[in-house]
């Protein structure tokens, strides 16, 4: 998932799914999701413009705990409306 900062397409996350359906049902989903939080500026020269941090664009220390306490927190809610039938919600 790229971002525009500052004119520019950098990537500071991505995600990986994969989705096993049954007969009319989801049998089991796989996600992973990856997060450049606090990388400082050693991107090496070739990435610098594809690659960038939360902390670069913020200009702040992301504390790691905290992110990973919201993300869960936004899973958690997408997994709510899932099994209460909202799918078309979070698509």
């Amino acid at each position: 998932m790229a971002e525009r900062h500052s004119g520019r397409r950098q990537k500071s996350r991505g995600h990986f799914d994969r989705v096993e359906r049954g007969i009319g049902r989801v049998r089991h989903v796989i996600l992973g999701i990856g997060v450049d939080v606090n990388l400082a500026r050693r991107v090496p020269p070739e990435l610098r413009k594809l690659a960038t941090s939360l902390k670069i664009e913020s200009g702040n220390p992301i504390e790691r705990g905290e992110l990973a306490t919201e993300i869960l927190r936004e899973l958690d809610a997408d997994y709510e409306k899932i099994c209460s039938g909202k799918f078309a919600s979070i698509a």
